[in-house]
């Protein structure tokens, strides 16, 4: 999957919706942000520095406060099981509703449901299917179903979440007789039940690393864990459990490890076949082919979009772009849309504004990012400063902070230009040097003013 995490976000077409996406450059008209769960792939983007509000659940709202360090006064917290009246427009004219649901992933997360002038759309985020998982609840016809497809593939079956827990528990117990301690690969968020079950069963606490620790204290779990070494199991991230860390590990004493994962489902090969000590149970909170089936049939939306795209890659680069072919569904779906959904002009106006609005509610930066006129570039020659409005302009070479048109003029002296918020330490820290420079102005009300500056 490439040294860089990839987020599994998306924006809803015709709307200002975003689920688990934060880069407002690359979804500019997104105004309502939605976040799944807490775990890496969603989170891509999302700092300590974020500005607008984020609509989660309850438990996720205390992990992007207290580890994400999130503003808490920018957390919207949902109740599951109840209908949120959210505004899509600036006016409060167009509004949403959103029921969130329990995904059966782990702690905190949620499926979307989400209503309005766009229809009914289901939005599953990661989710393991069980059947009555929506007992309850009046779910209406829905017209778009967001599918988590990480496992949609008739080579990725396996057991249910109860059945893998009771693997796990008869494999740690056959390892603690035939070794003095057990390495178990859990990552930060996830399998809670699995370590409850351990901990009540072994009558024992389990040693965790500090990052899921953390978790386990705000989920109240604090009782069943340590940080200390005396006890014979082992919670390690999941890619710590490697051949070479496992001789490591039995240089000291003798070892044994288990991976409750079912991310090898879908390979034409075992994992840690070398290693007779290594065991891996397919244990998922995603679901399987078969359970994707099944939800799709008792949901029959007009559409499915996968959530995981087709250009994301397997272990080892794999192509497991067959993943993300919806038509194994088609046979579950209902007639589809007669037309396309009409967007509300006030919906319309804040997604158009959107931009402006975002940029201007940030602190204009002045920095000397583009180049002298008489360095050549792969672009067109338009030089000077550039006013960039987003922090999370991250380069000289990011075409998308502020577009600079390029155009002819004169080197006569011309007046120089500051931002009100420049202050004179930032100017002291100026290069001084004699090139033209060209500012433009992006001030959220109208088109940019373009300034040409020649400094002396």
């Amino acid at each position: 999957m490439g040294k860089s995490l990839l987020g599994n976000g998306h924006v809803i077409p015709s709307t200002p919706i975003a689920i688990d996406m934060w880069n407002v450059k690359k979804c500019p008209q997104a105004r309502v942000f939605f976040l799944s769960h807490y775990h890496a792939d969603h989170l891509v983007g999302l700092t300590s520095a974020w500005k607008y509000p984020i609509y989660t659940s309850s438990i996720t709202a205390k992990f992007l406060i207290n580890i994400s360090k999130i503003n808490p006064a920018l957390i919207k917290s949902l109740e599951i099981g109840e209908d949120h009246l959210i505004p899509l427009d600036s006016e409060g004219e167009e509004l949403l509703t959103v029921t969130l649901y329990d995904a059966n992933h782990c702690p905190g997360s949620v499926m979307f449901l989400f209503s309005g002038y766009f229809g009914d759309i289901l939005y599953t985020a990661d989710f393991r299917y069980i059947a009555g998982m929506f007992e309850g609840f009046d779910i209406p016809p829905i017209d778009v179903l967001y599918l988590d497809n990480t496992y949609c593939s008739p080579e990725c079956i396996f057991s249910t979440k109860d059945d893998a827990i009771e693997s796990v528990l008869s494999q740690l117990d056959l390892c603690l007789v035939q070794g003095e301690r057990v390495f178990l690969g859990l990552d930060s968020l996830g399998k809670e039940e699995l370590l409850h079950r351990i901990a009540k069963e072994r009558q024992c606490k389990i040693n965790v690393y500090q990052t899921r620790k953390n978790i386990l204290d705000i989920l109240g779990m604090s009782d069943i864990v340590t940080t200390e070494p005396n006890t014979r199991i082992f919670v390690v991230p999941t890619n710590q459990i490697s051949g070479k860390n496992f001789e490591k590990w039995n240089n000291e004493s003798k070892t044994h490890a288990i991976i409750p994962t079912a991310r090898f489902c879908g390979y034409k090969f075992k994992p840690f076949s070398k290693f007779r000590d290594i065991h891996v149970i397919p244990y998922s909170n995603h679901s399987s082919y078969y359970e994707l089936k099944d939800f799709v049939k008792l949901i029959k939306p007009r559409a499915i979009v996968p959530i995981v795209s087709r250009e994301m890659k397997g272990m080892f680069g794999a192509d497991i772009s067959d993943r993300a072919d919806m038509s194994v569904f088609q046979q579950f779906l209902r007639d589809p849309f007669p037309s396309e959904c009409i967007i509300p002009e006030s919906v319309k106006k804040t997604m158009n504004d959107s931009e402006a609005q975002l940029f201007s509610a940030l602190p204009l930066k002045k920095r000397k990012i583009a180049r002298p006129l008489n360095r050549p570039w792969r672009r067109p020659l338009a030089v000077g400063v550039r006013f960039i409005v987003s922090e999370d302009s991250g380069t000289d070479s990011d075409p998308d902070a502020i577009h600079i048109e390029s155009k002819e003029f004169s080197n006569e002296d011309i007046m120089e230009y500051s931002s009100p918020s420049t202050s004179e330490s930032d100017e002291s820290n100026e290069e001084k040097s004699g090139d033209t420079w060209e500012i433009t102005h992006l001030t959220g009300e109208g088109p940019p003013t373009v300034y040409y500056v020649r400094e002396k």
